[in-house]
């Protein structure tokens, strides 16, 4: 316990083997199916009429022992997690095509390797155009064309067509930068 920080602080851990740290792997991925860049939830009227609400975290730098419902020694409290994963499924043996956030996220929503997307490596920033193409299919667009609400809460990182307060989008001002620079 790390008196400075009232417990809250970080403590020495034993050092993981190969097999944690594939087990650990596997939580992210499965908390990138089950933790908090995408939720997708459906309404109470979609659960009455038979189809099931769904839920999707996805969780940075989770380990697979943090949640106590796959760890009932984890020294971190997680009751909502541990509630939605009684009530529901939990999948344990997931994979990602990449260990940080934007390739990860587009490989989830869209089903293809981030490296088929105009960012191969490394991430999009925060004022950076949609990486994914208007028209690409994706999990929220799918289940819209089944009925359901979609909904994204949390971080992102996938560019976005940022409006701006003169009523113009940051890709309007992005297509004049890349003429200018262009005809110089």
């Amino acid at each position: 316990m790390n008196a400075a920080t009232g417990g809250r602080g970080m403590t020495s851990t034993p050092p993981i083997n190969q097999s944690q740290t594939h087990n650990i792997m596997n939580l992210r991925i499965m908390l990138s199916l089950l933790s908090c860049c995408l939720p997708f939830a459906g309404s109470a009227a979609q659960a009455a009429a038979g189809k099931p609400n769904i839920i999707v975290f996805l969780s940075d730098d989770m380990g697979y022992g943090d949640p106590q419902c796959l760890n009932p020694d984890s020294k971190i409290p997680t009751p909502n997690i541990d509630r939605l994963a009684m009530q529901g499924m939990t999948f344990t043996d997931a994979h990602t095509a990449s260990s940080i956030c934007t390739p990860s996220r587009y490989g989830l929503l869209t089903g293809r390797y981030c490296w088929r997307s105009r960012v191969p490596t490394g991430i999009v920033w925060y004022w950076d155009l949609p990486l994914i193409e208007k028209d690409r299919l994706t999990i929220p667009r799918m289940l819209k064309q089944h009925g359901y609400a979609t909904a994204c809460i949390g971080k992102w990182h996938l560019g976005m067509d940022w409006p701006l307060k003169d009523g113009s989008y940051i890709s309007d001002h992005e297509k004049k930068r890349s003429a200018a620079v262009d005809q110089a």
